[in-house]
């Protein structure tokens, strides 16, 4: 059908139907959302464990203390300058950090042109 969306149709292909797709989408979604919230459970209940710098007493630099909610640790670690991350966590820590922050501009980028692509697609003649 000419109509359809080349990504759409490449995901027919791939699944067999939009029913599949959609199945294993929220299936998917379901998993990695309950493995978030259970990751930041364990992060507020087992801080020995997560945080084990922060526990002991002869550190140069203790990383700053973080925010107890569930989530609240994100914006915090987000809006966290590099040199309190260098500092407190090392270079590794600050490279990784500057990587996702990379990827996660990458993937709103790519994200906009495939919207503007699919829509012109869509409604393109």
């Amino acid at each position: 059908n000419a109509s359809t969306p080349a990504i759409l149709t490449m995901l027919l292909l791939l699944t067999g139907s939009l029913e599949g797709f959609l199945s294993v989408f929220s299936t998917s979604a379901v998993i990695a959302g309950s493995l978030v919230v259970l990751f930041c459970w364990f992060r507020m209940h087992r801080t020995r464990f997560f945080m084990p710098r922060r526990e002991l007493l002869n550190v140069e630099h203790p990383p700053p203390k973080l925010p107890e909610s569930m989530f609240g640790w994100l914006f915090a670690v987000w809006r966290m300058d590099e040199q309190t991350i260098l500092r407190s966590a090392g270079l590794d820590v600050l490279v990784y950090l500057r990587f996702i922050a990379l990827c996660l501009k990458l993937f709103w980028n790519f994200l906009l042109v495939a919207l503007a692509l699919i829509t012109i697609n869509k409604f393109g003649e």
